[in-house]
């Protein structure tokens, strides 16, 4: 018996090369996270990639010298005259979207070659300081959580030269494996990090990273030596804080915030998406790693209720949590009901922490997260609201709502320049950075005063 051989199309499928799909080193897409460095010359803005449009995530560097620039021509003209390169939004007659960003070509106000491909859906950014020979050395360290990976990936930056550093030695450069915290102790043969990680907390006089995890509840600590040269590893992952919540059995850690940044023995207060409870850890010290730096882990210290010590709260969904100076007041934002909560975290008579509830202030819908900022008037309370593409100031001694202002599409992260005085907006579905003037007793105050990138369609 003969068979018959019919021939038939070759049909192949090819991913496109990393060229085909780079993403813009000159634009915002999806921006989920922005963070001023600590001489406020400098902010870097986290894109996540979210439409998984290019093959990668970026983080970018901008110049805040240039930024003043531009805001003060177009203030100085009374809002009148653009600067060149920029556009007068019809809708927003005080408002100018500057520079219109090509995605190609550097702009006035960021930095050229600065800008360094992570991982997809980006969630967080934070800052370390570097030394050399134990004196500031100009350089910093970013650290970024990424879903996709899923990673912590860090960046070394030096401040005075404005060059990053991520692995390969390019103009954009995609950040090596070696720039990716996965791994337990950065061991193969030790577990990796959990899933979603989520927001951050650089702890950088202490060396110490945490970061979040979304949809297991784990807190993963990472040892950050702040001498340059030196290598972050990661330490210890633990995920047995929370009861699990429903018959899903969910539980999720958000939001986290040292009480005492810098007191290597101080807590460390992580907030969850599920369960209206606040838990509190402390880093402890182990036996000698081969490096002669102790391995550290993560000890459970104390937990309390959102509405009171040993009250059940109804309060869920936490966002984000930050501390005063002197770490006697924690603030937490929820979403469910949407809230800004003030605890007195002062020490009591035993040296324990109070974590009594003081004061709760009714907030927008879906807060995304909030900052705690003095631009000479005493602290306030920023809190950019997604769903209504607002930003709320708050007055964080009275509670009182100072002003609302419209800012974009999702605004999802939010810095602060307190020499400047300015607020940075990252409006995730806008693709735009929004400033506020801060100034006390400006007639902007308060108020959008330029908009950065060219807003999607």
């Amino acid at each position: 018996m003969f068979r018959r051989l019919v021939a038939l199309p070759l049909v192949m499928a090819c991913t496109a090369g990393e060229t085909d799909v780079a993403p813009p080193q000159y634009a915002f897409y999806y921006p989920t996270a922005l963070k001023v460095s600590p001489s406020e010359k400098h902010m870097f803005v986290m894109s996540a990639n979210s439409d998984l449009r290019y093959s990668s995530g970026t983080v970018a560097t901008l110049d805040l010298d240039a930024v003043d620039a531009l805001t003060q021509q177009w203030l100085g003209s009374g809002f009148a005259t653009p600067p060149a390169g920029c556009t007068q939004l019809v809708a927003r007659p005080q408002i100018v979207d500057c520079p219109t960003m090509n995605g190609d070509s550097p702009t006035t106000v960021m930095v050229p070659n600065a800008t360094v491909k992570i991982g997809n859906f980006g969630v967080d950014l934070g800052i370390q300081r570097l030394y050399r020979g134990g004196v500031p050395s100009g350089g910093l360290r970013i650290f970024a959580t990424v879903r996709g990976d899923p990673s912590v990936t860090w960046i070394d930056f030096a401040e005075p030269t404005r060059h990053m550093d991520c692995g390969p030695e390019d103009t954009y450069p995609r950040c090596s494996p070696e720039h990716r915290l996965t791994r337990v102790r950065s061991d193969i043969n030790l577990p990796s990090i959990p899933p979603e990680p989520f927001y951050l907390f650089v702890d950088g006089d202490s060396e110490n990273v945490f970061a979040t995890h979304l949809t297991s509840g784990a807190v993963t600590l990472a040892d950050a030596p702040r001498e340059e040269g030196t290598t972050p590893v990661v330490h210890d992952v633990n995920q047995n804080f929370w009861a699990p919540v429903g018959s899903l059995g969910l539980v999720g850690a958000v939001g986290i915030a040292a009480r005492t940044p810098g007191d290597p023995s101080g807590l460390v207060y992580v907030s969850s998406r599920q369960e209206a409870r606040v838990t509190a850890l402390r880093v402890a010290a182990g036996p000698l790693n081969p490096n002669g730096r102790p391995w550290k882990a993560l000890t459970e210290v104390l937990w309390f209720f959102l509405d009171g010590i040993g009250v059940s709260g109804v309060a869920a969904d936490s966002r984000a949590l930050t501390f005063s100076a002197d770490g006697t007041r924690m603030y937490l934002v929820s979403r469910t009901p949407p809230a800004v909560r003030v605890y007195d975290t002062s020490l009591d008579d035993t040296g324990a922490p109070r974590n009594d509830l003081i004061g709760v202030a009714d907030v927008c819908p879906q807060p995304a997260t909030l900052a705690l900022a003095d631009f000479g008037r005493g602290p306030r309370l920023i809190v950019p609201c997604f769903s209504t593409g607002q930003v709320w100031v708050i007055d964080a001694v009275t509670l009182a709502v100072e002003s609302m202002e419209d800012v974009g599409k999702g605004p999802t992260a939010v810095s602060v320049s307190p020499s400047r005085k300015r607020i940075y907006v990252a409006n995730y579905a806008d693709d735009t950075i929004a400033v506020l003037d801060a100034t006390p007793g400006a007639r902007t105050e308060a108020r959008m005063v330029l908009l950065i990138g060219t807003p999607r369609p």
